[in-house]
């Protein structure tokens, strides 16, 4: 004697469904693991033994989870290195000290070493030895600026910030004001060096401007 079944809640027959599928996924894209060690494939980025696959070479960073003695892998607490630097230590640095984390490890990344305040300061006032001169064209100045705020070079953009510096002053001293173009294209030079050295200097981005155009005022009286 044999009893109906008891129909399938909507529940029970998406279950079912899904698990139909999980097992034709299963069926035609499961590999044999012995086909890996037979063609020499790596399987992800793990050796056969569990150490890793050398991708790639760089010198950004590097992921350390054991260390090598008399030929035998040793774990270690995993380390995250960036530039040579243990990220243990960079954040340590950020926390007590109330540094930019973020943007230092950007920095770090991007250009290959940790930025300070001198190498700022000594940027600031390399503009003495190369300065870069006003045009008087206003066409030409406008275009010749508008290509180096596109360009977005630190050292150029503090080049342009103490240019217009240096011109505004002029300007003031003969009772005149700056152009609303050229005052405004120093406001952009000094966002995009705010963005890039606010954390230099430890200080909020509203306040970079302030400390750079005091440098280049020291850089006029010296």
């Amino acid at each position: 004697m044999s009893f109906p079944s008891t129909p399938l809640t909507g529940d029970e027959q998406a279950l079912s469904y899904i698990q139909g599928i999980c097992r034709q996924y299963a069926q035609y894209h499961k590999i044999d693991p012995s086909v890996y060690e037979r063609y020499g494939v790596k399987r992800g980025l793990r050796n056969a033994d569990g150490t890793g696959v050398m991708a790639g070479i760089t010198q950004i960073g590097n992921v350390r989870g054991y260390y090598i003695e008399d030929g035998e892998k040793v774990p270690m607490d995993g380390q995250l290195i960036y530039r040579g630097i243990n990220v243990q230590d960079l954040i340590g640095g950020f926390m007590t000290e109330g540094r930019f984390g973020y943007e230092e490890t950007a920095y770090l990344l991007l250009l290959g070493h940790l930025p300070d305040r001198e190498e700022l300061d000594a940027l600031i006032l390399a503009t003495r030895e190369e300065p870069l001169d006003w045009i008087d064209d206003r066409k030409i100045r406008l275009a010749s600026f508008q290509t180096i705020v596109k360009e977005c070079d630190l050292g150029q953009l503090i080049s342009l910030v103490s240019c217009i510096y240096h011109r505004r002053e002029d300007l003031i001293a003969a009772g005149k004001k700056l152009g609303a173009s050229d005052e405004t294209l120093l406001q952009r030079a000094e966002a995009l060096i705010e963005n890039e050295v606010a954390f230099v200097l430890k200080v909020e981005q509203n306040e970079v401007g302030d400390y750079i155009r005091g440098k280049l005022a020291e850089a006029i009286t010296a």
